[in-house]
């Protein structure tokens, strides 16, 4: 699980650094899926 939480930390991290990259906003949704926040995962899946 704490795989989990630091990945979110770092992807975080990522998202400020560049926000376009498509990859980063993926990976957070599979942490936060790791953890069984699905709907929170869903919503960085889901492009405004």
């Amino acid at each position: 699980m704490n795989n989990y939480k630091d990945s979110l930390i770092y992807f975080d991290k990522a998202l400020k650094m560049n926000p376009k990259n498509d990859n980063n906003y993926i990976n957070k949704a599979l942490a936060l899926n790791g953890l069984g926040k699905y709907n929170q995962a869903i919503s960085y899946l889901i492009k405004p």
